[in-house]
């Protein structure tokens, strides 16, 4: 996925499905049923995560996205006093979730915020460019944004970037609407027919429909079912997610992202490297949420 979502899997393959003219995507992508794999690389997709995946350090990670899963569930409930029919708390719930975070772990952090006693900290974001020109967004959840500030500009520049202004980068990223369904029925287990979805789909609002398929490392911990990524305007996203939930569909996550309008492919494999070890850096940064970049899969 430019978004380089914290807790996404490895081997994941997808098929992309344009349903309205609105929709942009690099001009190779497939138009129709594709039956190549899409160009537009956005958070988790499975090269760079196998990249970072190689150095190890699998419990270390695991623990870092437990944390900040925490932090966002404790600052969503916060802000709504613990109301779980809040949208951003039901967002926030369903992240943690997709990295298997214990159930258990997730009712307490939304008690502590709800409570008061923890939900500390502000959204910012950051832009730049990163290694070999690639275009890249930092989401962060910061209780102080001089410190996070000054460590995501000292990552860019250690990594041969250079974090930018306001604006710099954004226009090349179209901001959209995420949702995650489920490509089976979760009760009897019964896989959807990838046009069932697809109708649904359209039919609440998407402007793009992705067909992800499972993979992931069984070993460490980190596969993944399949999925159907529901991209729709960001203005619908709350909407399109409770219908396609009322309508039956296993909602697994509700997300803003960035996706690019345009990607930069990078082909050494010492670029590659280098790509993987800045993202890697950014990863492991305690503030940082999400990360989103336009470099081709």
């Amino acid at each position: 996925s430019g978004l380089h979502d914290l807790g996404a899997a490895a081997h994941m393959t997808s098929r992309r499905l344009l349903v309205a003219t609105a929709a942009r995507a690099p001009p190779t992508a497939a138009r129709m049923l594709p039956s190549t794999p899409p160009t537009r690389s956005f958070a988790g997709h499975s090269k760079w995560h196998n990249i970072r995946q190689r150095k190890g350090a699998q419990d270390k990670r695991r623990a870092a996205m437990f944390s900040k899963a925490a932090a966002e569930l404790e600052s969503a409930s916060k802000a709504c006093s613990g109301d779980e029919t809040n949208f951003r708390l039901q967002a926030a719930i369903l992240k943690p979730k997709g990295v298997n975070m214990p159930k258990d772990s997730i009712t307490k952090a939304v008690a502590r915020g709800a409570s008061g006693a923890g939900g500390e900290g502000e959204t910012t974001r950051y832009e730049g460019m990163g290694p070999s020109a690639v275009a890249v967004i930092v989401e962060c959840l910061t209780t102080s944004k001089n410190r996070t500030s000054k460590e995501i500009r000292h990552l860019f520049s250690k990594h041969g970037g250079m974090m930018e202004s306001e604006g710099a980068v954004m226009w090349n990223f179209e901001h959209q609407g995420l949702v995650k369904l489920g490509m089976a029925d979760e009760a009897t287990g019964t896989a959807y027919e990838e046009e069932v979805l697809f109708e649904a789909g359209l039919e609440a609002g998407a402007s793009e429909i992705v067909f992800e398929e499972a993979g992931g490392d069984v070993d460490a911990d980190e596969s993944t079912e399949a999925l159907a990524l529901i991209y729709t305007d960001p203005k619908e996203l709350a909407a399109v997610g409770r219908e396609l939930e009322t309508a039956g569909f296993p909602l697994k996550g509700l997300e803003f992202v960035y996706t690019p309008k345009s990607t930069v492919e990078i082909t050494e494999e010492e670029s590659q490297l280098a790509f993987g070890d800045f993202l890697e850096a950014l990863e492991e940064q305690e503030d940082v949420q999400s990360v989103f970049h336009n470099a081709a899969e």
